[in-house]
């Protein structure tokens, strides 16, 4: 039953925005459930089901409704609209239903037919703009798909840059086990001696928390540094305004939760924004560097990845619009822009890297080519999950299919109007790279394009 109802929540915020779930909820508490009751009524008397008493009774008390009740009963659904155009949602006539598209290399046979697949796709899944990046067998093919009109001369390519979410993570480990080797520190040491005194001296069950734990997603943390209070319902609200959700979790909010954060430690890994956070901050503190300049200086200059920047875009001219809701039913688009997320230092690591789809085809290919090196390959460093999936040092690994035993290893991310995808095959022969604007996930689409990838 859980998991319907999980499932169910999952569509429905993908479909629908934060502020139209609230605007349905309005219309229907407020018209639907009074129709509701009438029509009930109404049909139970036709079939006797009701009495002729009863009915007169229903109705002399509908008539009896205090004039600021049936006040209320108007103004509320009127309320909710005029909240709709105020936080943002517009609706617009674009009769030109052409997908402009730009595209790079190839990738042989398959080039056409994912072309189609992804055209489909961006139809079909109401995305305004989508690029897409595939690695096989050392071919290259790179393309974007945009659904803008015509009038908008924003030139969606390989250089447009998007927010990438919680791909952030692999960058997070990828600079920890380079700043872990460089001080000699092992993965499995715990982190008390480098946590800030302010922390560790107040949460002692934290300091015993190590390296591996953070990056596996098996620390005991919570998935973010929320509680009842007026910081993280700040949060909540901006979510609803299209605004920055992570902007109220400032590091020293952050580090006083730390101090007396509650650890529920399972045998299966359980995800954390927060554990990758403090993994960022504590690797920052090593190298005595902000994070943004850990990323730079670790995986940015060394890949040439001009265009990767932390809480910044490397050209506001590049960056893409973030969409909290993009919706086209025939010629009529409803949309509404969203706030770029920008993390304190004490979050940064689990979702503040913007990049374009050619940078990270080369961080792609680099991880690829790392996943095969022996930290990779050591079950001390992988954790389960409960839905049968496995985390590997901050990458999920997921099979192929039931009758393959081939793995993919993947992460996807959502955040600010931007969702993400990179994934590749456990020998790393094949890999892809999704990036898209709205809240309408990616990640069954990079799947099925590996799969048909490693399949044929």
């Amino acid at each position: 039953m859980m998991e319907i109802i999980e499932n169910t929540l999952r569509v429905l915020n993908e479909v629908f925005a934060p502020a139209e779930m609230l605007f349905i909820g309005i219309i229907i508490d407020v018209v639907l459930l009074v129709l509701i009751a009438k029509a009930l009524f109404f049909i139970g008397r036709k079939l006797k089901l009701v009495s002729d008493k009863r009915y007169q009774k229903f109705v002399a008390k509908n008539n009896t409704v205090p004039k600021w009740k049936k006040v209320m009963r108007q103004a509320l659904p009127m309320a909710a609209v005029v909240m709709m155009f105020a936080i943002g949602f517009r609706f617009s006539w674009q009769p030109d239903t052409t997908i402009k598209h730009w595209q790079q290399g190839d990738i042989g046979q398959l080039t056409a037919q994912t072309h189609q697949q992804l055209e489909n796709f961006i139809r079909e899944q109401d995305i305004r703009d989508l690029c897409v990046g595939i690695i096989k067998d050392k071919q290259n093919y790179s393309t974007c798909f945009s659904q803008s009109p015509p009038e908008d001369d924003f030139e969606l390519n390989g250089n447009s840059i998007f927010e990438i979410a919680s791909i952030t993570k692999t960058f997070t480990v990828s600079a920890m086990i380079k700043v872990l080797d460089k001080h000699n520190i092992q993965l499995t040491s715990e982190i008390g001696p480098y946590l800030p005194k302010s922390i560790s001296s107040k949460n002692h069950e934290l300091t015993k928390v190590t390296w591996e734990q953070l990056a596996t997603h098996s620390s005991g943390l919570s998935r973010e540094p929320s509680g009842y209070n007026w910081t993280t319902m700040l949060t909540h609200l901006n979510a609803l305004r299209f605004g920055n959700a992570w902007d109220p979790f400032t590091t020293d909010y952050v580090n006083d939760y730390l101090s007396s954060a509650k650890l529920n430690k399972e045998e299966y890994a359980s995800y954390s924004n927060l554990a990758f956070g403090l993994l960022g901050m504590l690797i920052s503190d090593l190298e005595n560097k902000s994070y943004a300049q850990l990323i730079a200086d670790e995986i940015a200059l060394p890949l040439n990845m001009t265009a990767t920047r932390t809480n910044s875009y490397a050209s506001a001219d590049k960056a893409v619009q973030s969409y909290g809701q993009y919706r086209r039913t025939g010629n009529l688009v409803i949309t509404t822009k969203s706030a770029s997320a920008k993390f304190s230092e004490a979050l940064a690591g689990a979702g503040a890297i913007s990049s374009s789809l050619s940078d990270m085809m080369l961080y792609l290919d680099d991880r690829m080519q790392a996943y095969q090196t022996p930290i990779f390959q050591q079950e001390k460093y992988v954790v389960p999950t409960k839905k049968g999936a496995k985390v590997n040092l901050g990458w999920p690994v997921l099979s192929l299919s039931p009758d393959n035993a081939k793995n993919i290893v993947l992460h996807d991310g959502m955040v600010g109007g931007f969702v993400s995808f990179i994934g590749f095959d456990e020998s790393s022969d094949v890999g892809v790279v999704i990036f898209a604007n709205g809240t309408r996930e990616v990640t069954g689409l990079g799947l099925d394009v590996l799969k048909q990838l490693i399949l044929k």
